[in-house]
C-alpha cells in the first residue's frame, strides 16, 4: 500500500481522554481498512518523548503495511528482527542492513538469510559528474552544523575552513582511485588527515597530482598549505574533531565498499534499508548516522524523473542527525521527488534548536503533525498552541494508548494507537522480537499472533 497509517479511530468513545484500553479489547481492532491515513505525498513529523512507543505503534505498524521503499533509522534493531521477513518474502523487498557495530545478533541473521551489508560514502562523489559539489555536500554532513550563514565567530571561522580543506581532500582521494580504476575506501579520505605530516603530504600530492585531482580540490588543498603554520594546525584539529568518532577499523570495514548499488535507489527496485546504530553510540558516532542518511537522501534527489513508488525515510531519533542541510531541503523544497519524510523528535524544542528559525518551515511542509506521551506541561503547551482545538491538559492526560493527530487543513482528531503486537489486524506478519528477549511463548494471548509469515501464511493489507 502506498498510504501510512495512523491510527485507529476511537469507537463510541471520541472524545473520551484518559479512557485506557486493555489488552483484551483486541478484538476492535481486526480491520485494516478501518485505520486512519494518510495517502499524500507531504511529509510527516511525530513528536513523542523517549518509551512512548514510537516503535511499536508508528514505526513498525508502517513496516508491516507500506510496500514501497523504506530507509529506516533502527536504533535498537528491533524494527528489523520484527519486520524484515514480512518485507523480504511478503512484499519482496531487498533487505539491506547497515550495522557496523554488529548489535543484530548472528544467529537472527543466518535464520533471515541476510548479510550486514556495506556502504562507501565515496560511491556518491565518484558517480557524480559534479564531484565537487557532492564533495561539498559530504564534507558539511561530517560537522552536523550550519553552513549556510555568515561567518559571525571565530568557532565559525574553524569550522568553514576545516570543511573547506575536507571537500578538497575528498575530492582529491576520489580523483586519485579514478587514475587507478577505483573507487577508494573511506579509510583512505580519513588517511590523508592523521598522517605524521598532513602538510608535507599534502604538499607532495599536489606536485605529483595537481593537474589530475581537479581545480576545486587543488585549490581547497592549496588555500590551506598557504595559511600560517598554527592557522593550518587549528584547521586540521577542526577537522579531525569530527572524523574522530569513524577511525575504528571495525567501523571502516563497512566503508570500504558498498555491497548494495548506490544508484539502484534511484530506480525503481524494492528495497529496505535498515540502519542499525545502537542507542549507546548515537551520540558519540552521530557522524556516522549522518553521511549515510544524507548520501541516500542525496541520491533520491538527484532523480531525473517520478518513481511508481515514493521513497520513505523513518527518521527516528531524528535530533541525532543534528543540522542536515539535505533533510531541511527535502522537506521545504522536493515534495515532487518522490521521497517523504517522517521524522520523530522528542518535544518541539529538539527541531527548533537544531534549525532554529527554519523549523516552523518544516512542520508547516508536514502534512501530518502527530504527538503522544506528552507527560508534562513543558512539552505539551508548545504543541497545544501550534495544532490548536486540545488543551495542555488534555494532551498531558493522553493516556498511554491515545494520540492526537493533525493533518494540514482539517482540525486535530483523537486516535487510538496502531500496536502491532496487540492488534489482529497485524496478526501474521511479524516476528517476535528475540533483542528483547522475546519467544513465541510470550505473545500467546488474544490478539497476538506473531510469525505466521513463517508458515508463509501471511500477505499483504
Amino acid at each position: 500500500m502506498t498510504d501510512l497509517l495512523l491510527g485507529w479511530p476511537l469507537i463510541g468513545e471520541k472524545n473520551n481522554i484518559r479512557r485506557q484500553f486493555g489488552g483484551r479489547t483486541a478484538s476492535k481492532y481486526t480491520d485494516i481498512s478501518r485505520v486512519e491515513r494518510y495517502d499524500q505525498d507531504g511529509h510527516l513529523v511525530t513528536f513523542a518523548p523517549t518509551g512512548a512507543g514510537k516503535g511499536v505503534s508508528v514505526i513498525i505498524p508502517n513496516l508491516l503495511h507500506y510496500d514501497g521503499p523504506v530507509i529506516t533509522i533502527d536504533p535498537k534493531g528491533e524494527n528489523f528482527a520484527v519486520t524484515a521477513r514480512y518485507r523480504k518474502e511478503v512484499l519482496g523487498q531487498k533487505i539491506i542492513l547497515l550495522d557496523p557495530f554488529e548489535h543484530v545478533p548472528d544467529e537472527l541473521l543466518k535464520k533471515l538469510e541476510v548479510t550486514r551489508a556495506r556502504f562507501n560514502p565515496l560511491d556518491l562523489v565518484a558517480a557524480d559528474s559534479k564531484q565537487d559539489i557532492q564533495a561539498t555536500m559530504l564534507a558539511a554532513v561530517f560537522s552536523g552544523k550550519r553552513t549556510d550563514r555568515q561567518i559571525s565567530s571565530q568557532h565559525d571561522f574553524w569550522d568553514n575552513e576545516a570543511l573547506k580543506l575536507l571537500a578538497g581532500v575528498l575530492g582529491a582521494t576520489v580523483a586519485s582511485g579514478e587514475i587507478e580504476g577505483r573507487v577508494p575506501g573511506f579509510a583512505e579520505f580519513l588517511n590523508w588527515l592523521y598522517r605524521d605530516d598532513v602538510v608535507y603530504e599534502l604538499a607532495v600530492l599536489l606536485d605529483n597530482q595537481g593537474n589530475q585531482i581537479g581545480s576545486f580540490s587543488y585549490k581547497c588543498i592549496a588555500a590551506f598549505l598557504q595559511k600560517a603554520d598554527k592557522e593550518r594546525s587549528g584547521v586540521i584539529s577542526t577537522a579531525q574533531s569530527y572524523l574522530n568518532p569513524l577511525l575504528s577499523d571495525s567501523l571502516n570495514k563497512y566503508m570500504k565498499d558498498s555491497t548494495f548499488g548506490v544508484k539502484d535507489i534511484l530506480g525503481e527496485e524494492n528495497y529496505t534499508v535498515y540502519i542499525v546504530i545502537p542507542p549507546s553510540k548515537l551520540v558519540s558516532h552521530s557522524v556516522l548516522l549522518r553521511i549515510w542518511i544524507a548520501s541516500t537522501l542525496t541520491l533520491i534527489m538527484e532523480r531525473k524523473s517520478h518513481p511508481k513508488q515514493r521513497t520513505l525515510f523513518l527518521l527516528d531519533e531524528c535530533a541525532q542527525l543534528g543540522h542536515l542541510e539535505g533533510l531541511k531541503k527535502a522537506i521545504t523544497l522536493l515534495r515532487g521527488y518522490g521521497l517523504q519524510v517522517w521524522m520523530f523528535f522528542q518535544d518541539l524544542t529538539q527541531i527548533q534548536m537544531i534549525y532554529e528559525e527554519d523549523a516552523d518551515g518544516m512542520i508547516n511542509n508536514c502534512g501530518v503533525v502527530q504527538c503522544f506521551g506528552m507527560g508534562r506541561n513543558l512539552a505539551a503547551k508548545p504543541i497545544s498552541e501550534m495544532i490548536g482545538r486540545f488543551s495542555v491538559e488534555q494532551l498531558v492526560q493522553l493516556s498511554q494508548k491515545q494520540q492526537v493527530v493533525s493533518l494540514s487543513r482539517k482540525a486535530p482528531e483523537l486516535l487510538r494507537s496502531c500496536f502491532y503486537y496487540e492488534d489482529r489486524a497485524f496478526a501474521g506478519r511479524w516476528d517476535v522480537n528475540p533483542l528483547r528477549g522475546d519467544s513465541d511463548e510470550t505473545h500467546k494471548i488474544i490478539g497476538f499472533a506473531p510469525n505466521v509469515i513463517r508458515t508463509g501464511a501471511a500477505s499483504k493489507f
